[in-house]
């Protein structure tokens, strides 16, 4: 199956997940024990993908910024 780029609008991702952790705490087990990892351990290469697509957005986003504030404040239209 071919990999398809398009990404869901984020509101929409929100939503979803929002959805997804309330169903997944309505079933999950209370913990044993305190320090009881809170998910399974089959989330964690899921759950690290997702956090390290999260911090790139986050820079990307920042150097964006960064650039547009460091030519507004220079006068000029944009830096390459």
């Amino acid at each position: 199956m071919p990999h398809n780029s398009t990404v869901l609008p984020r509101p929409i991702q929100e939503h979803l997940a929002r959805q997804l952790r309330a169903t997944y705490v309505e079933t999950l087990e209370k913990p044993a024990y305190l320090g009881d990892p809170a998910l399974p351990t089959a989330f964690d290469d899921h759950l690290r993908r997702l956090a390290a697509g999260e911090r790139q957005r986050i820079r990307e986003r920042a150097s964006r910024q960064g650039l547009a504030a460091v030519a507004a404040a220079l006068g000029i239209d944009a830096l390459h």
